[in-house]
């Protein structure tokens, strides 16, 4: 019978977590991680049945830990917009977690808010209030300014540009009123008092309310 191993289940998803954050998800190897647990590789399989499913765990560890972060926009105003700067803020701060949660998702983000029904649906009811959209289009928006998203926190870890982030909230901003404008414009809903106001947007930074 194999001994029991000298630690838990969690210990080895928060010791491979912390792999992936300070080294990145390929350094994420059964003999990295026996040597951050100053132990030998088999015990870890006591627990695991095999690398892919701890993978897995430290995905759903991640991405909770992700989720968490983001839904801290609730308690502003305009919610959307706080969410986008905690979402490139995140994409600062731990490059190699938010690498490894695009390789989890197919490289889109996105898809983890969609699954948190709830806090999705709230960010959903704050783009139909602050641009006057129906769900339908809020849905549009928040989907293309996600790919922008995504891209923009690639672009921030491979340049590592402290400049660029400085300047991200100012240039997120005007994409997102940009695509705004565009769609009221399609469908004729704009006119030029809707463009002044919106355009005035970009420079508002979200306000905490509760």
């Amino acid at each position: 019978m194999p001994k029991k191993p000298k630690f838990t289940k969690e210990e080895v998803i928060k010791s491979g977590y912390q792999i992936i954050k300070e080294q990145g998800k390929d350094n994420l190897t059964a003999r990295f991680l026996a040597a951050s647990l100053n132990c030998a590789i088999s015990p870890i399989f006591t627990l695991f049945e095999n690398m892919e499913e701890l993978k897995n765990e430290i995905f759903l560890y991640t991405k909770n830990e992700f989720i968490n972060l983001m839904k801290e926009s609730a308690s502003y105003f305009p919610m959307f917009k706080q969410f986008g700067l905690l979402f490139i803020s995140y994409c600062m701060d731990n490059p190699n977690l938010f690498m490894f949660l695009l390789s989890k998702t197919e490289g889109d983000i996105s898809k983890i808010i969609y699954l948190e029904k709830d806090f999705y649906n709230l960010l959903e009811k704050n783009i139909c209030e602050v641009f006057g959209f129906n769900n339908d289009e809020a849905k549009e928006l928040f989907g293309k300014m996600m790919l922008i998203a995504n891209g923009i926190g690639i672009s921030i870890i491979e340049k590592k540009d402290n400049l660029l982030f400085k300047r991200i909230g100012t240039y997120f901003s005007e994409m997102c009123i940009g695509l705004v404008l565009q769609m009221k414009a399609k469908k004729g809903q704009l006119d030029i008092g809707d463009a002044q106001f919106l355009s005035n947007q970009t420079s508002v930074m979200p306000k905490k309310i509760k």
